[in-house]
């Protein structure tokens, strides 16, 4: 039995299984198919196409049950085969090799099966067809002998033409729109010829050629309706009401879409989508229910139907309600929808979030310039009452006074300053100071037995930002005095104030370690935590530099030489000698 089987599978995959299936068929027309032999024939070919067909697997195991039916099928038709059924056949088998036909991309194989076609369609309008005319009707016998003894040739070139075709014929799907579309062409062209002769008092040669024509020039037609570049685009159109099953698919994604590029929050964009839902058909209410951080929020729209759709994806939950069953086009394309609008829905919320997190970051970065600014400020108001009980010892009450009367002013000043400046510092929220003055002030308040100060040009009559000069003195010096005595020598911090074209550059240099590479990259970008504080200062004095069109660099990070500068954009070489 094994052995059987699987000579009738080498047989299956042979090519000229087709062609031996459409001789018998041939035969079966010329003696006629309601005569015994006729119809014995039939049964032979129904045999062979069984053996030949692309529908079902060639190694797959078929069980008793369908192997009875088949034959049971085969005999029915056998014993009530008539030219009428015989004409439907060779339709539904014209249409079973154009399925075969159009999903082979070799042409050698592809002409095979236009051979087998062009035979059919030969003996379905010279040997089938004319049959079922009356007996004044039939046209002449030259037709079915030419027929009878032409026709056979194309069956020769089947086998030949594809004998490369083997196994591999089950690695493609049928094209069965193909083979529809052959179906009812030549459906057409019979319909047509009969309606000719009927309607028109043709003979049958003339009605036949005249519905050739009218259905060649169909196709035509439909053909240039059907290109997208040089007709109508008919292909695009039925293609797009295909894919949206008759639904306003792509006017809600359009809308959706709209609303979700508007400046709306999660809330208003789901209740607007599930909202333009209800302008598909038969959709009479949707709800939802979505989870926001462990939130559940919910909502409904339109009202209750006796039908209950549930779509998900993620977190949320559309329900949608209908009078009847949604078919499965519909079906597919509201769950892109859902999935589509959870997109859509998470993105939102994500932008909360990210504005969330913004403002704190914001929050957090003002708080830490205060508490920047404040301790040093303390910082500067521990220098001055050092210099207070220095003086008291020493019974300098005079220059005591001199000292209070001009730190406790500037102190004050900045910590009005330092409050002020809880929004982005501009341009216009900074004091200009005389830039001499503040450099008299700026030894006083920073005077330390490691800081030489050096004056480099005339600052008499010059202004400079003093917000600024004082926050870069502040921050850099005291990173400077934290350092380590570099290699057992003294720390020796030099602060230069370079005046030229009226306008200041402030230079600090060490001679203490450098930098790490790492950080010294990340410097100005984000603030930099370190065991000794927050890391915001440097930061906030370059964005403060940027705002009032300075720049603060790090020129040199070596060993014995780190030098950081400030300078007002486009006069950095003219004021700054490396």
């Amino acid at each position: 039995m094994q052995s059987l089987t699987a000579r009738l599978t080498a047989l299956a995959v042979r090519p000229w299984l087709l062609a031996f299936s459409l001789v018998l068929l041939h035969l079966g027309l010329l003696q006629g198919v309601t005569t015994p032999v006729g119809r014995g024939l039939i049964v032979g070919h129904l045999g062979a196409v069984l053996l030949w067909q692309p529908l079902v697997r060639q190694d797959r195991t078929l069980g008793a049950g369908a192997l009875l039916a088949g034959a049971l099928i085969v005999a029915c038709l056998g014993m009530f085969m008539s030219w009428g059924l015989a004409l439907l056949w060779m339709l539904v088998l014209a249409g079973l090799i154009g399925a075969e036909l159009f999903r082979h991309p070799e042409g050698r194989v592809r002409l095979s099966f236009w051979c087998a076609e062009a035979y059919l369609i030969i003996a379905l309008v010279s040997l089938t067809l004319p049959q079922l005319l009356p007996a004044d009707e039939h046209p002449a016998s030259l037709l079915g002998t030419a027929a009878a003894w032409c026709a056979p040739l194309l069956l020769i070139m089947v086998p030949a033409l594809a004998r490369r075709l083997g196994r591999t014929r089950q690695q493609m799907a049928l094209d069965f729109v193909g083979g529809l579309v052959i179906v009812l062409v030549l459906s057409g062209v019979l319909l047509g010829a009969l309606a000719l002769m009927f309607v028109s008092n043709l003979e049958y040669i003339p009605a036949l050629l005249q519905a050739l024509a009218i259905m060649a020039v169909s196709l035509l037609l439909l053909g240039w309706a059907w290109s997208p570049g040089q007709g109508a685009g008919l292909s695009l159109a039925i293609a797009r009401h295909a894919l949206s099953g008759g639904a306003p698919f792509n006017q809600w994604l359009d809308e959706v879409a709209r609303l979700a590029a508007e400046d709306t929050d999660a809330e208003v964009l789901m209740e607007g989508a599930v909202t333009r839902m209800l302008s598909w058909p038969g959709v009479d209410g949707v709800d939802w229910r979505v989870i926001v951080e462990g939130t559940k929020r919910v909502g409904f729209v339109g009202r209750l139907a006796a039908r209950r759709s549930r779509l998900q994806h993620g977190e949320l939950e559309i329900g949608v309600h209908t009078r009847y069953e949604l078919a499965p086009m519909h079906l597919w394309q509201m769950d892109l929808m859902v999935r589509l609008l959870s997109e859509f829905h998470a993105a939102k919320e994500q932008s909360r979030r990210l504005q969330s997190i913004s403002y704190l970051r914001a929050v957090y970065e003002t708080g830490a310039r205060m508490t920047h600014e404040v301790k040093n400020l303390l910082q500067s108001i521990d220098t001055l009452c050092f210099a207070i009980g220095q003086a008291e010892r020493d019974g300098r009450s005079e220059a005591l006074q001199g000292l209070l009367s001009r730190q406790l002013p500037v102190i004050s000043q900045r910590l009005h300053e330092a409050l002020e400046r809880i929004r982005q510092p501009a341009a216009a929220d900074v004091r200009e100071g005389d830039a001499l003055q503040w450099w008299t002030a700026v030894q006083e308040r920073l005077a330390d037995a490691r800081l030489f100060f050096v004056l480099d040009g005339e600052a008499a009559g010059t202004v400079l930002p003093v917000l600024l000069f004082d926050t870069v003195a502040d921050n850099v010096v005291r990173n400077a005095l934290d350092k380590d005595d570099s290699e057992g020598k003294a720390l020796r911090i030099v602060v230069t104030l370079k005046v030229g074209d009226g306008a200041c550059a402030l230079q600090v240099k060490d001679n203490g370690m450098p930098l790490e590479a790492e950080r010294a990259e990340l410097l100005f970008i984000r603030p930099l935590p370190s065991d000794r504080g927050l890391g915001i200062g440097l930061y906030q004095a370059y964005r403060l530099a940027e705002s009032l069109d300075y720049r603060l660099a790090l020129t040199s990070n070596v060993r014995g030489n780190v030098r950081f500068e400030l300078s007002r954009v486009g006069l950095e070489r003219s004021l700054i000698v490396q």
